[in-house]
């Protein structure tokens, strides 16, 4: 909110347009920071009749409807520049002054900084823990995939198992099983876990 307002005061005393449609898309951040509070809010729900797989899918509504505001507010920037631009009265427009090229410093500083504070995907020892806890199983011979994402605030994993040749298509879903109930007893976050096993590889036979 900080840096929505000081881009927004730069860019009006500087008189630099490019600032200040900087500014309403850090204000939009903030609102989409309120958007995401409500969305986890519906998101945390558990599933009901209506919504079988839960309530993540609120998410992406959150999304439309920022990506509409986001379009809204830079085709009005875009077509105020455009008139400026076509009407031909170069004279009236003004440089940019100085302020607004230090306030584009800060803002770079500044969201570099908060962008080290966001968690987009999976963490590196939370993956490790999932790793691990495959592993304990017996019948799993090695791993040839583990790919984790984070949709909204639940972890998404997909997995690929070796078991021995020679188990029959009953045996390996069994493995499959339990290796699903064991990641999502272990991890909380983990909405759903997709495992697919493959016949071991001759070096882990």
């Amino acid at each position: 909110m900080i840096l929505s307002v000081v881009k927004l005061l730069a860019g009006i005393i500087a008189r630099s347009g490019a600032m200040i449609s900087d500014a309403v898309h850090s204000a939009s951040d903030v609102f989409s920071t309120f958007v995401v509070i409500i969305g986890i809010k519906f998101a945390s729900k558990k599933p009901d009749k209506e919504h079988p797989y839960g309530h993540e899918r609120m998410e992406c509504v959150a999304a439309i409807i920022l990506a509409v505001v986001l379009f809204i507010t830079g085709l009005g920037i875009g077509i105020d520049a455009l008139r400026k631009i076509l009407s031909g009265n170069y004279s009236e427009l003004q440089i940019p002054g100085v302020l607004a090229l230090i306030a584009a410093i800060v803002s770079i500083v500044s969201k570099e900084a908060m962008e080290k504070m966001v968690d987009h995907s999976c963490d590196e020892e939370t993956e490790k823990q999932i790793h691990d806890c495959i592993m304990k199983n017996e019948n799993v011979k090695g791993i040839d995939l583990l790919q984790t994402r984070i949709f909204g605030n639940k972890i998404y994993v997909d997995v690929e198992i070796q078991a021995e040749v020679s188990y029959t298509l009953q045996e390996a879903h069994d493995i499959a099983e339990v290796v699903h109930d064991e990641i999502e007893q272990s991890f909380p976050k983990v909405k759903h876990i997709m495992v697919h096993v493959n016949p071991a590889s001759e070096e882990n036979e």
